[in-house]
């Protein structure tokens, strides 16, 4: 409700300046004093103006009838999606680098091992937050993007996610974990082709994440890995979102484009190129091995990015010959300008893809060598360590 209300809000702002400006040109042409050239350069400017402003009126409205559609679904969800509290056990704390709210693995009806992820609650409104976020996970269901099996939401105090459990945590519990042995080159391409995947299947239908980063990546059953935390998932066109850096921008700071870092620029940033740019910066994290602008400041961080600069890989983490793909995809995919950056589609999906088979195919011919030295094989298989 709240996101309608402000699109609502915006589209009347915008339908305020257009008869503003349809007054301001009709006396532009009324007026006896004023040089005939110059009404006409004034109409012109006016003109323009009024298109810009009505498509974008369009935009916002559209995106209001969608995130009301959304809402009425989210409560008529709740009836068939709420979980009893009796249904649910907590069993142990989960320690989740960078993680919203609190985390336990338990069961769901004795049976299925999920993840129950709380919320500090205590209105109804926040309880709407997170109808919302389930209603769009539900609505995002594929292969990359983590499972929601309902929640609980009718007690505001208690607000709860109960999630598809994650055994081994996420991209960032692994950097935390083994900040000086990263991930196998192959389990790192894997990675890559993975978030991709995810972030493309949201934007096929439509809706951008806001929120990509390490911390919602996990690794999955199988090792797949998956997108979590629909928080600030939106609509495209949406402007609203929750939990910023301040001046509306919506996000984690390491991870944000630059638009979203200029108020004059941020009202108007196409939320899909949003996603491209955090992806970016998964890649760097992949390849670096530590999060972006790790141990800067705020201020630093944001003139650096607004300023087009862009975080360097280490001296001592130059990515593997398999993996320097990623590495150029990169820097597309954080272009400073928004349409300058990579669509997040099948060819990128595709693109990852082969990286994964040349990581694959260099450890089949690292291992063939190892044991025809007589190595046995030892280096031969590497694997996620549990966290």
């Amino acid at each position: 409700e709240d996101d309608v209300a402000d699109l609502e809000a915006e589209a009347e702002a915008a339908q305020e300046l257009v008869a503003e400006l349809h007054a301001g040109a009709s006396g532009a042409r009324g007026s006896a004093t004023a040089p005939a050239g110059g009404a006409r350069v004034d109409e012109q400017i006016d003109a323009a103006a009024l298109d810009t402003l009505l498509d974008e009126m369009h935009g916002v409205l559209n995106a209001a009838k969608l995130d009301e559609a959304r809402a009425t679904a989210a409560r008529q969800q709740t009836f068939a999606h709420e979980i009893g509290p009796s249904h649910v056990a907590p069993a142990e704390p989960l320690y989740r680098a960078g993680a919203a709210g609190e985390l336990f693995a338990g069961t769901n009806l004795g049976v299925t091992r999920v993840a129950l992820k709380y919320f500090d609650g205590g209105s109804e409104t926040a309880a709407d937050e997170v109808r919302r976020e389930m209603a769009i996970q539900m609505a995002m269901s594929g292969p990359n993007v983590l499972q929601v099996y309902g929640a609980m939401t009718l007690d505001p105090s208690r607000l709860c996610l109960v999630l598809e459990l994650a055994p081994d945590g996420s991209l960032l519990d692994a950097m935390r974990a083994r900040s000086h042995d990263p991930l196998p080159a192959t389990e790192l391409a894997r990675c890559a082709r993975d978030v991709v995947a995810g972030v493309g299947h949201l934007h096929v239908r439509q809706v951008h994440h806001g929120d990509v980063k390490s911390a919602n990546v996990l690794r999955c059953t199988g090792g797949v890995w998956k997108l979590c935390d629909f928080g600030l998932a939106r609509a495209w066109c949406t402007t609203r979102a929750t939990r910023s850096t301040g001046g509306g921008a919506a996000g984690t700071l390491p991870w944000m484009a630059p638009e979203l870092l200029d108020r004059a620029r941020d009202r108007r940033a196409m939320r899909d190129k949003v996603d491209c740019y955090a992806l970016g910066c998964v890649f760097h994290e992949l390849l670096a091995w530590r999060t972006p602008w790790e141990g800067k400041l705020d201020a630093f961080v944001i003139h650096k990015v607004r300023a087009g600069e862009r975080p360097q890989l280490p001296v001592d983490r130059r990515p593997a010959a398999t993996l320097r793909p990623l590495d150029e995809a990169m820097a597309q995919l954080w272009a400073h300008e928004p349409l300058d950056r990579l669509l997040v589609d099948l060819a990128l999906v595709t693109r990852v893809q082969c990286v994964v088979e040349a990581a694959e195919v260099a450890d089949a011919a690292a291992a063939a060598v190892a044991a025809a030295g007589g190595g046995g094989g030892g280096g031969a298989q590497l694997s996620l360590i549990h966290i």
